[in-house]
């Protein structure tokens, strides 16, 4: 299990491509705690030229109030492995974030 230290946002970094590469949902469960915001960082500068371009998948967590709960990611793909992961979120006082890894389960669809 791996864990992120606390920081005023912690992110968390996945692997996909254009053309069938994994899709990313995320939920908190308590979203009085935490939020978050996904984005995608293309590898290469000329993505848009390229058939099946990888990039990653950025998720950004930020402090709301002081607290833990649960995140569960899902990683569906129509060519690639599926699976889900499930992370505890602690915010402390400042409204730093640590994220710790709890599960990783792979899913057969």
């Amino acid at each position: 299990m791996s864990e992120i230290k606390a920081k005023k946002e912690a992110l968390l970094s996945f692997d996909s491509f254009d053309g069938g590469g994994p899709s990313y949902s995320v939920s908190i469960v308590d979203s009085s705690v935490a939020k978050y915001n996904i984005t995608r960082r293309y590898r290469n500068p000329n993505h848009e030229k390229m058939c099946g371009s990888g990039y990653d998948v950025i998720i950004a967590f930020s402090g709301i109030e002081p607290g833990k709960t649960e995140v569960k990611i899902e990683c569906r793909s129509p060519i690639a492995d599926n699976y889900d992961a499930v992370y505890e979120l602690e915010v402390d006082e400042n409204l730093s974030v640590t994220v710790t890894e709890r599960e990783h389960t792979n899913i057969i669809l």
